[in-house]
């Protein structure tokens, strides 16, 4: 299961195609693509696993290749976790 580690404040503009998080224990702030938004939001909400994340972006995504997002979602996952924003409770 995939969940937060730290609060943020997250803002997802709709045009440009990136999101902003603000960590608000560091403060440290983040310039994200907008699958990472996304999951961040969801995230906030409750812990999913990636399952329900990529179920989640292939609705917010009609039409795009269920393979390849689930693939940028496991790179986008990792990359959020290396910046120590979500943690794996699985691994």
């Amino acid at each position: 299961m995939w969940h937060l580690t730290t609060d943020i404040l997250l803002y997802v503009p709709e045009l440009d195609g990136q999101a902003v998080i603000y960590q608000i224990a560091s403060g440290d702030t983040h310039l994200v693509s907008a699958l990472a938004g996304q999951v961040m939001l969801h995230l906030q909400s409750a812990a999913a696993t990636t399952d329900t994340l990529h179920q989640h972006i292939v609705n917010c995504a009609p039409g795009q290749d269920t393979v390849e997002l689930q693939q940028t979602l496991k790179a986008t996952l990792g990359d959020l976790q290396q910046l120590d924003l979500i943690t794996d409770t699985d691994v």
